[in-house]
């Protein structure tokens, strides 16, 4: 039983890039199992293990030299931490003089990406359990793993071989299973020791990782070293290729002669060696510098991502039920660009949101049967419980959620990485580094919401959940930490915008902008379309007009 228990079915998923990528859907009771298992631990005592600066008071000594930190496992927020602190090593310590950095930082640094071949479906599970037996904190997940992913009894994978009747049993013995809910947890505990022991040799780096992306962010001569010690690490304790071509090279400013000469050190395949490369994708983020050529191929790729994700929007029209499209572009499509929104400047992501806004209003200008109007589209785009239909305005949202990742981010990379950021806290606001601009750009929009909501007192009435008197954190108070930040900055935001329209929309508008905001006002356009909840494709469609204060009409 115990092969069958640990087992499940291979599926291959197609990359982006091409390629495919070996996951498994394994048995329900034995994913059940280790989910129990991994919440027991709690994501506290996994946090504290890969990245343990990020839990430490800040009052104490920084250790020296620097740690590394793997951000994929048992921590919240670790992908937007990861990319923003990517983003702060590269830009101030640039290879060229720049007034925005301290004379002192002008050694630049580069940023080495690093990716692994096949890195989950390889890893010798002899380090796994060595990585695990090491750490006394979870050493009682022994017995389990070693059920799961045992080599003398082998899962059984049933695979299907196709023509639709083919099956076989596939016997997994190496490395460990994505999909599995150990999967992540044991490559990153594999993993850690060769980090931890390539920190040790950097006297001043960023080296972090997210599951089997590895980032290195230091002086050429230390990276490079750093890099070779990874690789051969790597190669020897865990028995994994790095390849080259997977991974890249990025710089802020202009390299002299002697600095390319030592990057000529890298190998030949890895991109950005020989020619440099305009941007990179860091786990989706699109990264560049601040040449002009750069920016504008960053906002191209952008671009390109945003368009991809609005191809649901342009599916939706196969759908015939108008209730069933509404629910699914407020829950599937309208949220998809949130991830870039938050982690890119508002300078980079503002005429891909106006692009993607505008799919959006087609689309629902489809749904309602009319085109909207301005106040219409502000209702489609408002919160639920601020009378609003819940759709997501990419336009609407960048600088609060771009404000907010940064706001909820600082704490933990410059506790984290306090070599490669230097900058503190005081200094964002004065700072002319093109993430502090975005960062001020987005508390200015921020705080501006935030003064209208004060300023209004009792002019005009508020909804029940607009907070009456918000605060907005100043920059020169990131250094502390701010657990609630993305809620509340929303919050705020959201009902200035619904403030805006109050404002200026006739009496019979506010009498319904009011009633709407009610609790519970907005819930037969967020209900599941099935059984009593269900409407009529011609009645839906009239609600909505007359919900959104169009003049009713139904073809």
């Amino acid at each position: 039983m115990r092969p069958y228990f640990a087992g499940g079915r291979p599926i291959s998923l197609l990359k982006p890039t091409g390629g495919v990528r070996p996951t498994v859907i394994g048995e329900a009771l034995s994913r059940l199992v280790g989910k129990l298992l991994m919440s027991q631990k709690g994501k506290c005592t996994i946090g504290k293990h890969f990245a343990p600066a990020r839990f430490r008071d800040p009052t104490l000594a920084r250790p020296q030299p620097a740690e590394a930190a793997q951000l994929g496992v048992g921590i919240g927020g670790g992908l937007e931490e990861f990319a923003h602190a990517v983003t702060v090593a590269l830009q101030t310590h640039p290879f060229s003089p720049s007034p925005a950095v301290p004379l002192a930082n002008h050694e630049g640094w580069v940023c080495i990406s690093i990716d692994f071949k096949n890195f989950f479906n390889s890893i010798l599970r002899p380090a796994i359990f060595r990585a695990l037996l090491a750490v006394p904190g979870f050493v009682d997940l022994y017995h389990f793993l070693v059920a799961i992913y045992s080599k003398g009894d082998p899962a059984q994978l049933c695979a299907d071989l196709g023509g639709g009747q083919e099956w076989d049993d596939v016997l997994s013995r190496e490395g460990v299973q994505q999909g599995c809910s150990f999967g992540s947890f044991l490559a990153a505990l594999a993993l850690q020791p060769i980090l931890e022991a390539v920190a040790r040799t950097m006297p001043e780096c960023l080296i972090a990782a997210y599951c089997d992306d590895v980032r290195i962010c230091a002086p050429i001569p230390v990276a490079l070293a750093a890099y070779r010690l990874l690789r051969r690490l790597a190669r020897k304790d865990l028995g994994c290729e790095e390849v080259p071509s997977k991974g890249s090279a990025m710089w802020e400013g202009e390299m002299s002669h002697v600095a390319l000469c030592s990057l000529s050190m890298f190998p030949s395949s890895m991109p950005g060696r020989t020619t440099r490369i305009l941007h990179d994708k860091h786990l989706g983020v699109f990264v560049g510098d601040s040449r002009p050529e750069s920016v504008a191929a960053v906002k191209a790729a952008l671009h390109a991502k945003f368009e991809d994700k609005a191809a649901l929007i342009t599916r939706l029209r196969i759908l015939s039920d108008p209730q069933i499209k509404l629910n699914l572009l407020r829950s599937c499509a309208s949220t998809r660009p949130g991830f870039w929104l938050r982690t890119m400047s508002p300078s980079l992501t503002t005429d891909s949101s106006a692009w993607f806004d505008a799919r959006l209003r087609e689309c629902m200008d489809e749904i309602a049967a009319k085109p909207l109007t301005d106040h219409a589209r502000l209702l489609a785009t408002l919160p639920k419980h601020l009378s609003g239909l819940g759709l997501t305005s990419a336009m609407a949202t960048r600088f609060p959620a771009h404000f907010a990742s940064w706001l909820g981010a600082w704490s933990h990379i410059t506790r984290m990485f306090p070599s490669a950021i230097s900058l503190t806290a005081n200094d964002l606001s004065t700072s002319t580094l093109p993430f502090a601009l975005g960062l001020q750009a987005s508390h200015h929009a921020v705080s501006s919401a935030a003064i209208a909501l004060a300023d209004n007192m009792n002019r005009h009435p508020l909804p029940f959940h607009a907070p009456t008197n918000p605060e907005v954190t100043d920059l020169s108070d990131f250094g502390t930490r701010q657990p609630h930040a993305q809620k509340s900055i929303a919050s705020a935001y959201q009902s200035a915008r619904w403030l805006n329209g109050f404002h200026f929309a006739c009496s019979p508008a506010r009498a319904c902008m009011l009633s709407q905001s009610d609790q519970g006002a907005m819930a037969g356009f967020s209900a599941v379309p099935c059984g009593k909840a269900a409407l009529t494709p011609s009645s839906f469609v009239t609600a909505l007009q007359l919900r959104l204060r169009l003049p009713p009409h139904y073809p």
